[in-house]
């Protein structure tokens, strides 16, 4: 059963960034989620093995004129978690839902 990891509807001010705690992913293939943002920036997914060194696997352009995104991570250590980085103006519309799907 899919299970929703983080939820966020707080705007972030200009070159602000939202990092997600670290999310357990050994029993979880991937996450994936969805992002309404009403300025440009960047979805990043991190992973680590031991929750402290951090690689980023991927990442995808967040267009402010696209409306609702969605997103998909494949998850290849650990733990993982996601991080978006705000561009140069502040946003007034933010959502951010993560869900994480497991093995089947």
């Amino acid at each position: 059963m899919r299970t929703r990891k983080v939820f966020t509807n707080t705007p972030l001010d200009a070159n602000e960034e939202f990092e997600t705690d670290p999310i357990q992913t050994e029993m979880y293939n991937q996450l994936r989620g969805l992002i309404i943002a009403d300025q440009d920036g960047t979805l990043e997914f991190e992973e680590s093995d031991d929750g402290q060194t951090w690689i980023k696997t991927d990442s995808v352009s967040i267009t402010s004129q696209t409306g609702e995104q969605a997103f998909a991570f494949v998850c290849h250590a650990r733990y993982a978690r996601v991080k978006l980085k705000n561009g140069g103006t502040p946003q007034t519309t933010l959502l951010l839902a993560v869900y994480a799907d497991p093995f089947n």
